[in-house]
């Protein structure tokens, strides 16, 4: 199973990055000067929150299934970029790789990361790298691409449409 997920979490605070940041801090500041933080419930788990936030997690977890994004696992994530680039999943994995084989493996990240419950361990382990660091870069890199590049973009919305095509036969 992966690890915590921040971005999921702060995702439950409104507003930019900064702002949810400073709502998640808010709210866990003011459970441990109440001496609350110990009467939250752990639930699976998944969630740490009061009623009301695990209603409202799991209200969004649904819409997140509704529309057809989620939970891919790594084994067909990889296929799906392989079938679309025209890679092989041993070309993904050798050292010494083209540009060709980079844009794939940040594809990986970005969709492992953003849209699954992939943890860093398991990436960091199919990627066979050392540093738990370098799939977060990965997701960065490919975040640039797509706001420079077209052509990734619309790469990245084809592995996800095949993704959810494939789900929908799962």
């Amino acid at each position: 199973m992966g690890g915590l997920k921040s971005q999921r979490v702060l995702e439950y605070f409104s507003g930019p990055r900064r702002r949810q940041l400073a709502g998640y801090r808010e709210f866990v500041e003011g459970r441990l000067a109440k001496g609350k933080l110990e009467e939250l419930p752990v639930l699976k788990q998944a969630f740490i929150g009061d009623e009301d936030f695990l209603e409202e997690a799991k209200r969004k977890a649904v819409k997140v299934s509704d529309e057809g994004e989620g939970t891919y696992p790594l084994k067909r994530i990889v296929q799906a970029i392989c079938k679309v680039r025209g890679l092989v999943e041993e070309e993904i994995k050798r050292p010494g790789r083209s540009e060709e084989v980079q844009r794939a493996r940040e594809l990986i990240c970005y969709i492992a990361r953003r849209r699954s419950d992939v943890g860093l361990r398991e990436l960091t382990r199919f990627l066979g790298v050392k540093e738990l660091s370098t799939p977060s870069h990965g997701v960065r890199r490919a975040e640039r691409r797509m706001s420079q590049d077209q052509d990734f973009r619309r790469e990245l919305e084809r592995v996800l449409k095949l993704l959810r095509h494939s789900s929908m036969q799962a």
